[in-house]
């Protein structure tokens, strides 16, 4: 029985082993992902895809012939229900939004296989006729008390190294603005900025720019580091190398990540904070932020 068999409840054509070699400009599977405007949608899109053609009994999405891909109405999702993730070495099965954002990859590809002139409109309808799962799961982590922001911030300065005076400046602009990790922050100067009400533009999800500010703490945090930059314009946080090697470009979602989860290990602190949730601790926060540089003991 086939991956499609699966999805199909035995009443499709097999799919196809592979396709014959197409131009890129014809390929769903290149189409599709290349058409979002971030890298990390591009990334997030190309991971679901290639788990649903290892469903699919596949090894490479690109050659998949996702036009000849059949659905019945709920058997998608209930396939998808199926699926489980490791966490804390026991299998965990998918959340709501995992299979939802699952079938929202497949029913996006195939609508590109449409209109690329690859599938009927009927065969396309289908598709987009399974249904998601309802349901949701409580966000994972935890939120940041006064006291461990605190904690985490103090423990990047006492690092003493560029990475640890941006690993502050990162969670300090997390904790004031309560802006999301996969959101691009542009250097805050020049037109990008006004000193005098400590903003910062930021372009969003869906193309999509605001205005955050920040509170005193956090621009003294984010000073030091721009202190410690030497160009006026790019990305507002970016990535270094263990040799101290400073790469003018953006920092990707897993950094950031990476940058608060590094200040809570440094910080002793338990559990894993919720990056979106240290703006609100620190709103009614009556821990002073440390500053830069810290007292003299």
């Amino acid at each position: 029985m086939t991956g499609l068999d699966r999805l199909d409840d035995g009443q499709a054509q097999a799919l196809p082993a592979s396709v014959e070699t197409r131009p890129a400009d014809r390929n769903p599977f290149l189409v599709y992902v290349g058409g979002f405007d971030s890298a990390e949608s591009r990334r997030t899109m190309a991971g679901c895809l290639t788990e649903g053609t290892r469903m699919l009994g596949h090894g490479d999405p690109v050659a998949v012939p996702w036009e000849a891909l059949r659905f019945r109405t709920s058997s998608g999702s209930a396939l998808m229900s199926e699926r489980t993730t490791l966490r804390d070495a026991e299998p965990v099965p998918w959340a709501p939004s995992t299979i939802n954002k699952h079938l929202s990859a497949v029913r996006g590809m195939t609508k590109t296989a449409w209109r690329l002139g690859l599938m009927s409109a009927d065969d396309l309808q289908r598709v987009q006729d399974v249904k998601g799962v309802k349901g949701s799961r409580v966000p994972a982590g935890h939120n940041v008390a006064a006291a461990e922001l605190a904690a985490m911030l103090r423990a990047c300065l006492a690092d003493g190294t560029l990475i640890g005076i941006r690993n502050a400046a990162v969670i300090a602009v997390l904790a004031s603005t309560g802006a999301r990790p996969a959101e691009r922050w542009p250097a805050p100067r020049g037109e990008h900025n006004d000193p005098g009400e400590r903003s910062l533009r930021i372009d969003g999800k869906g193309n999509k720019e605001r205005e955050v500010y920040l509170t005193e703490e956090s621009a003294v945090h984010v000073g030091v580091w721009l202190a410690r930059t030497a160009w006026r314009t790019g990305p507002l946080f970016l990535p270094i190398d263990r040799w101290g090697n400073v790469a003018r470009r953006h920092l990707t979602t897993k950094a950031i990540a990476d940058a608060v989860n590094t200040g809570r290990d440094a910080a002793a602190c338990p559990g894993r904070p919720r990056t979106t949730s240290a703006a609100r601790s620190s709103a009614n926060c009556s821990t002073p932020v440390p500053t830069w540089p810290p007292p003299k003991p």
